[in-house]
């Protein structure tokens, strides 16, 4: 199961200043949990026929710097102008906003969408604890197993039994 988030881009938006700020926020470790579904539109609103278009790609720019994939990813091309892309792990593996757009191909035209925004924020599940100052904040792990690196104050939200319990010293209460 996955959640669909559905937006337009324009097609051919030369301002390179141009980015479309979306509203969508994403979490760091999720797995296959999210599908862009996306509507082109040429650059007056209208939707646009993309009768022509063979193949779509896409690709990130992740807030490290770093451009994922290293050559853009194919996406899914459906009926009446709409492109679908379903996002997987490496996409959404650096807290932080991430810049997007999607290419469309057909015999020798190639046409790049407007920029797009989202924002991936870091899962509080995964997070290792942070010292600072003798302070230390403690780690919350969501597994289904009993973890073993704890330390006093951690907390353990058992996967399996829905239920959290927090490290005393000696044992998870």
């Amino acid at each position: 199961m996955f959640e669909q988030y559905t937006f337009s881009l324009s097609l051919g938006d030369r301002d390179i200043n141009r980015l479309k700020i979306t509203k969508i926020g994403l979490t760091t470790g999720d797995v296959d949990a999210y599908e862009f579904v996306v509507s082109i539109e040429d650059h007056d609103g209208y939707a646009s026929d993309l009768s022509w278009v063979t193949g779509a790609e896409i690709s990130f720019l992740k807030s490290d710097g770093s451009a994922w994939p290293a050559q853009p990813m194919d996406i899914s091309l459906k009926a009446n102008g709409i492109v679908s892309y379903q996002l997987g792990e490496e996409e959404i593996q650096v807290p932080g906003n991430v810049i997007s757009s999607i290419k469309l191909s057909g015999g020798t035209t190639i046409i790049t969408t407007e920029r797009f925004l989202f924002t991936v924020s870091e899962d509080i599940f995964n997070v290792a604890p942070v010292v600072s100052t003798g302070i230390s904040i403690p780690k919350i792990y969501k597994v289904s197993t009993e973890p073993t690196t704890q330390v006093v104050g951690d907390f353990w939200y058992n996967t399996t039994t829905n239920i959290m319990t927090y490290w005393n010293g000696t044992a998870w209460v």
